[in-house]
């Protein structure tokens, strides 16, 4: 009986003791989301950091993709300690470092019946932590041009010029995106983005955020190794300057949806093309 106390004791410790470090890590986690988004709306190095940091991780929430980019701007792959370990990787050093990300855990209802989401906070160590080699994947431009066209919300419609030597336009009164021919595939690809980001944009908000467009564009064209242009995020980060924190946020959401919606269609697109090829060399 007295063993059963005394255990019964150290469990009720123990969860407490747990619950006090969850506690100061997700205060922490939050603090530092804070003091990023000051940085967002003053500093355009830290605002070009987020941008490559949600580039390169599009299922992340904006607030992830901020703490990423405030402890680790580099970071490529992220997981947890014990995620390494089942994957028998081995750490670089013994301690290797770790940063913090915010965890929501599945939502449920209260006593009263109100559904809420707990939110924890958890350590994630990088690939470069550890001896772990990371794939590559190399993309074929004219692949992906072939993506976006496929899968664009409308279609598209060659044309021999467009005013102001622009190189793509959506036409909002045909519903038609009438693109140009051009030499520079880069520049081509990323106007094709920036439409279809427009396109997307306008139909969950009913507004054309050019912006916020060529931003996503500018994040799309990264992850597909094409160089975009380097000032295409100037005038989001002038906006943002004066913009409520909450107001950033949900901004940044809409951008990051319609983000990791345009890489799904080029990945499906992608992947089917794979299995096409591979068919066909099969059938050989």
């Amino acid at each position: 009986m007295l063993e059963a106390a005394i255990d019964n004791i150290n469990q009720k410790q123990d969860n407490k003791d747990f619950d006090s470090k969850i506690n100061v890590q997700r205060n922490k986690a939050y603090k530092i989301i804070a003091n990023s988004l000051n940085e967002l709306k003053t500093n355009f190095d830290f605002f070009k950091k987020y941008i490559m940091v949600q580039s390169r991780f599009d299922m992340y929430t904006v607030r992830n993709a901020l703490l990423i980019a405030s402890q680790m701007p580099n970071a490529i792959q992220l997981k947890e300690q014990k995620k390494w370990e089942e994957a028998d990787v081995s750490f670089i050093n013994e301690n290797p470092r770790k940063i913090l990300l915010l965890d929501p855990k599945e939502p449920i209802k209260d006593s009263n019946g109100k559904t809420i989401t707990r939110v924890y906070a958890k350590e994630v160590i990088d690939i470069s932590e550890t001896d772990s080699k990371l794939s590559i994947r190399n993309y074929d431009k004219l692949f992906i041009l072939e993506a976006l066209l496929t899968k664009s919300p409308v279609p598209f419609k060659k044309v021999d010029s467009l005013p102001d030597n622009k190189i793509c336009e959506w036409d909002m009164n045909n519903n038609i995106v009438n693109v140009c021919k051009h030499d520079n595939a880069n520049l081509l690809i990323q106007s094709v983005i920036t439409e279809i980001a427009k396109i997307k944009l306008n139909n969950k908000t009913n507004v054309v955020d050019n912006d916020l467009a060529t931003c996503i564009s500018f994040m799309c064209c990264k992850r597909y190794q094409i160089e975009p242009q380097i000032d295409v995020c100037d005038a989001l980060f002038k906006k943002y300057s004066t913009m409520s924190d909450n107001d950033i946020i949900s901004d940044l959401t809409l951008a990051k949806g319609v983000l990791l919606d345009i890489n799904n269609e080029v990945e499906q697109y992608l992947e089917a093309r794979l299995k096409h090829n591979r068919s066909k060399e099969q059938e050989r």
